[in-house]
């Protein structure tokens, strides 16, 4: 007798979001209301989400097989079992018709109502091709805890709606504003405009607008020429010791935080967790000063008008005196 059995196996994407933070500090670009802010919680790039492999286990077993595991268990029998197995995959789900590589254009991202702070890892496309906005799906957005009551009106050009890149166009229910960030990068998106639809088919899209806007995607390298367009830039390691300081600091400052909480009003504790973190707070803003005062200087190198440079020169300027006083003082 033989005796055939189906095993679906998926991996899943792990993310400890109880140790991810989103920082209350600078934000670093203001776009229209979308807030884009350094997350100092970075955290370590996680495996891709694979897609469901379906395969299909063969093993051979006799009667007398199962008629030996009726009398003397079923130990032997799973010995038997585990040797003559054989793993067939299902015609038509072969591995190459699927991407489970890594994808720039398919994110596993975190979203979050900016009131809310739970953290819900969603699939998110960018759309390069969608002009209607960013979009959300009415699913998402229950589970992030919108209602109806929560949408906001829509403008004019919203309400017509645009074509995005599958060439249909979203119903649209209405507005939320979302929170989001990626777990490869330090940026955190606040407060982002989407659109409500029922017809999405993936929990967020971000539109050719948000894409260009907040530089998420490099222009196209048709020349296959790095050089022009700069797609495989050197790393920053002066910057990345920078923003590696910013983190370390921004955790100094929460600890800080709460030791201030688990202190008595009053008490000499107390006092002493007052200075910690105060001495915490403006580590951690001259941390971010000398990574502006490094983004400047970058700046100054590139091909910028007169009054560009001045007015960059100035800031740089400032944002010395600023790191120079307040080190001066903390001494």
């Amino acid at each position: 007798m033989s005796q055939t059995t189906t095993s679906k196996q998926r991996k899943n994407v792990s993310v400890d979001f109880e140790n991810l933070a989103v920082p209350k500090g600078r934000a670093s670009s203001v776009s229209a209301q979308t807030i884009v802010d350094e997350n100092p919680d970075f955290a370590v790039r996680r495996a891709p989400v694979q897609r469901r492999g379906t395969h299909v286990a063969l093993v051979k077993v006799s009667w007398w097989d199962v008629f030996k595991a009726t009398i003397f268990g079923t130990k032997n029998l799973k010995r038997h079992l585990a040797a003559t197995v054989e793993w067939a995959e299902v015609e038509g789900s072969h591995a190459e018709f699927f991407d489970e590589g890594e994808n720039w254009y398919k994110l596993i991202v975190s979203a979050y109502k900016r009131e809310g702070r739970e953290f819900i890892p969603v699939r998110c496309v960018l759309d390069t091709g969608c002009s209607q906005g960013n979009i959300i799906s009415t699913k998402l957005a229950q589970r992030l805890g919108f209602s109806d009551s929560d949408y906001l009106p829509l403008t004019p050009r919203e309400e017509n709606g645009g074509m995005v890149a599958t060439g249909h166009t979203h119903k649209v229910l209405g507005c939320i504003r979302v929170s989001w960030f990626s777990e490869t990068s330090p940026k955190v998106f606040n407060n982002m405009r989407f659109l409500v639809s029922e017809t999405a088919d993936v929990d967020l899209v971000i539109g050719t607008r948000s894409i260009q806007k907040e530089k998420l995607l490099n222009p196209p390298n048709l020349m296959n020429e790095q050089k022009i367009h700069g797609l495989a830039k050197p790393s920053d390691k002066k910057r990345e010791s920078l923003v590696h300081d910013i983190r370390t600091l921004e955790a100094d400052k929460k600890k800080a935080e709460k030791g201030l909480e688990d202190t008595k009003e009053g008490t000499k504790e107390h006092a002493y967790a007052e200075k910690t973190l105060k001495k915490a707070k403006n580590a951690l803003k001259i941390a971010n000063w000398k990574l502006e005062i490094h983004d400047v200087g970058l700046d100054l190198k590139k091909n910028n008008s007169e009054k560009t440079q001045r007015a960059l020169i100035d800031k740089k300027k400032g944002l010395e005196a600023k790191v120079g006083g307040k080190e001066k003082k903390e001494k």
